[in-house]
């Protein structure tokens, strides 16, 4: 039999620790040493990670028909593609490599959308 071991809930990572204890609650609290090795190098890689949301701004180009993407004051935050789906990768893969170089200093920010009638 394997041990018993209590299941995660280190409030690191909340995907993290939830599928660990997911798959901890399927095994019945037992995990293999192996396993329990990997579940635990998971939850210590996401610990220096916080997840962090960007708003970003579409627009759809009328001479190319392409969505176009952007962060507003994060310099650099920028993409286009033929569908939403795509412009939506686009954007984080965009993002995630700008953060490479550390947390940006935001020349603006994002507050929403206002409408207004006229007649």
């Amino acid at each position: 039999m394997f041990p018993r071991v209590a299941p995660p809930n280190h409030g690191l990572h909340p995907t993290a620790d939830t599928t660990a204890l997911m798959y901890l609650r399927r095994a019945g609290g037992r995990v293999m040493p192996g396993v329990r090795r990997l579940l635990d190098v998971m939850v210590s890689w996401c610990q220096g990670r916080t997840m962090k949301t960007y708003s970003y701004i579409v627009e759809k180009c009328p001479d190319t028909g392409l969505y176009v993407g952007y962060v507003s004051g994060f310099p650099g935050a920028h993409s286009q593609a033929e569908t939403l789906d795509e412009l939506q990768r686009n954007m984080q893969e965009v993002i995630e490599m700008l953060l490479e170089d550390g947390e940006p200093e935001l020349e603006a920010e994002f507050v929403g959308v206002q409408t207004v009638k006229v007649a």
